[in-house]
């Protein structure tokens, strides 16, 4: 991918128009595949233990308790909802999990919580 010019964002930040991006790949390790992209709870928290402030985060599963299910395949990140209860990005963007639009999160504090299936056009 960089060789087109596609910065992975896992673990990494990328300013843009004066917006600072940064995202986390993979999902909770509901199986034993050691091609997957995913972590244990304390394997992710370790990860996102300094992350820095960033406006908008992307990531593949949501945070714990935000648009996400009991079952551990659909289970969100207790690391996620810790940075965004420290760090207070503008907006985040995720997916992997099924919300019924009933009773979706799109807040969490300040935070604006966006799930993303296919694509979509955000304005900000």
């Amino acid at each position: 991918m960089n060789e087109l010019g596609i910065i992975n964002m896992h673990l990494n930040t990328w300013d843009f128009n004066g917006y600072k991006f940064g995202g986390f790949q993979g999902c909770v390790r509901y199986k034993e595949n050691p091609q997957a992209l995913m972590y244990k709870q304390e394997e992710a928290s370790a990860m996102m233990a300094n992350f820095p402030k960033v406006d908008i985060f992307i990531c593949h599963c949501p945070p714990r308790g935000i648009n996400d299910e009991e079952e551990i395949a659909h289970q969100g990140f207790n690391a996620l909802l810790d940075y965004i209860d420290k760090e207070y990005p503008k907006l985040l963007m995720h997916g992997h999990t099924y919300p019924e639009e009933e009773t979706m999160v799109r807040q969490h504090g300040p935070t604006r919580i966006e799930y993303i299936s296919g694509y979509r056009i955000i304005k900000f």
